[in-house]
């Protein structure tokens, strides 16, 4: 978990003042933590956390006590509750124009709880568009918010069908859960429904989950004081310790797929894994034994921003099955699926971990650049954005390819981590996915230790 600290400026930009870096790790194992923590990349100064690890619930009598503690600390913007929304599909919407016989539109659906809204991808020319987009929100109180669904067709800018849902209907359903119902659309056409599937977890506390007698946290290598805070600030962190990952973020929370995808009535069964924690930096046995599910309202109410190139759902993920350890140049989550109906194969590059830093001075600015092989073609490229001065980035970055099944058999996804600060050879590692061996029909997700540069890349 990581804080940043600015000094607010109205007329110019922020100035930073410095960072404090947690791993999440400590804070799991102790439940709760009140610390003051010493900021990097400042000469003096500490910082203020409580930290409380959470776990999910399915029992609304655990929405009581969630509600009342929000209530005690007196601070409105805090989470109670995580949603998980499923939309598969929508069906019989309006042509452009509102007329029968329209042009088919371009569908997009925006899903709102509170202040947050994500956008799916856009479907052309279909008025029966299949999304199979899930997403993942932090609900303050599920007794009164409400889910908005805005159906947009994109091609004339106008809208072509709306939903409200109240939260507090789904916590009457069996297990906080809605599967697969079709519910009306109002603003537009008489038949005009939208596929949907909802769960609802409630944010329980339920105390340490390991006792190892380790009281402090550890942060860049250095430990920090607990209770109050010390009379003179705790020494910077040395250089040669720095190892900065970043967890994903709550916004960057689960796409709960279904059939081709990741099923939502399996998500909650995986949920260990699943992308509910803020920024952290998790030890490498968190890779080989998945941690509970939490989010942590005591530091932050909503989630960070993420990177990604195109509006994209938010995908389910699994514990490390392909490295249980890092190797020398670090390594890499993927999420890896088929989409049949679509006949499009889908890369997620969700994170790197571990990079080597040669120099605490001149920390890589990564990116991931993708190719199918064996042609390597300028077609096949895609590429991240640049994460700056990070060894541990995440990215939660979609592509896409056309191909029909049968070229599975026959294709190599190649992964190569770059950076833009040097003047040598950018790669910095690389692997090479062999889709034939992978059962592609449902999503996989699995971390990959990063190779040396192979003598074809460096020819090419």
């Amino acid at each position: 978990m990581r804080a940043n600290i600015f000094d607010k400026d109205k007329t110019g930009k922020d100035e930073p003042l410095g960072r404090a870096t947690v791993e999440v790790l400590g804070v799991t194992r102790k439940g709760e933590v009140d610390s003051w923590v010493t900021l990097e990349e400042a000469k003096t100064g500490l910082v203020h956390l409580r930290m409380k690890w959470l776990q999910l619930s399915d029992s609304l009598n655990d929405l009581k006590a969630a509600l009342h503690e929000t209530q005690t600390l007196r601070v409105t913007s805090m989470s109670t509750a995580v949603l998980m929304v499923f939309i598969d599909s929508a069906k019989d919407l309006p042509k452009s124009g509102g007329k029968s016989g329209g042009s088919p539109p371009d569908p997009q659906f925006s899903a709102t709880v509170g202040k947050k809204t994500y956008l799916s991808n856009i479907q052309y020319r279909t008025d029966c568009p299949v999304f199979e987009q899930g997403f993942t929100f932090l609900v303050s109180n599920p007794e009164t918010d409400t889910l908005h669904l805005k159906i947009t067709d994109t091609k004339t800018a106008t809208d072509i069908g709306k939903l409200s849902y109240n939260l507090s209907a789904l916590l009457d359903k069996p297990n906080l859960e809605l599967d697969d119902q079709p519910l009306s659309l109002k603003s537009s056409g008489p038949d005009s429904s939208v596929m949907i599937s909802m769960k609802m977890r409630i944010l329980k506390y339920l105390g340490p989950s390991r006792d190892d007698g380790a009281d402090e946290l550890s942060i860049y290598g250095e430990e920090v004081q607990s209770a109050a805070p010390p009379p003179t600030p705790a020494p910077q962190p040395p250089p040669s310790a720095p190892q900065m990952t970043k967890q994903p973020s709550l916004s960057k929370q689960d796409s709960v797929k279904k059939e081709d995808s990741v099923s939502i009535k399996s998500g909650l069964s995986n949920i260990q894994s699943a992308d509910l924690t803020i920024e952290g930096t998790p030890e490498h046995k968190s890779f080989e034994k998945p941690l509970e599910p939490v989010t942590d309202p005591m530091f932050m109410s909503q989630a960070p921003p993420k990177v990604e190139s195109a509006p994209s759902g938010l995908h389910h993920r699994y514990p490390s099955t392909a490295s249980s350890v890092g190797g020398d140049l670090g390594k890499i989550q993927l999420t890896l699926r088929y989409s049949v109906q679509r006949q499009r194969l889908v890369v997620i590059v969700h994170k790197i971990a571990n990079l080597p830093l040669k120099d605490p001075n001149n920390i890589p600015d990564p990116y991931v650049k993708l190719y199918l092989l064996p042609e390597r073609s300028k077609e096949t490229k895609r590429k991240t954005e640049t994460v700056k001065d990070n060894c541990n980035p995440t990215y939660d970055e979609t592509f896409e390819y056309v191909m029909s099944q049968g070229e599975l058999s026959n294709r190599q996804l190649e992964v190569t981590i770059l950076t833009q600060k040097t003047w040598k050879s950018p790669v910095m590692g690389m692997v090479t996915v062999n889709l034939a061996e992978l059962d592609l029909t449902k999503a996989t997700t699995a971390w990959y230790d990063l190779q040396p540069e192979s003598s074809k890349e460096k020819d090419q």
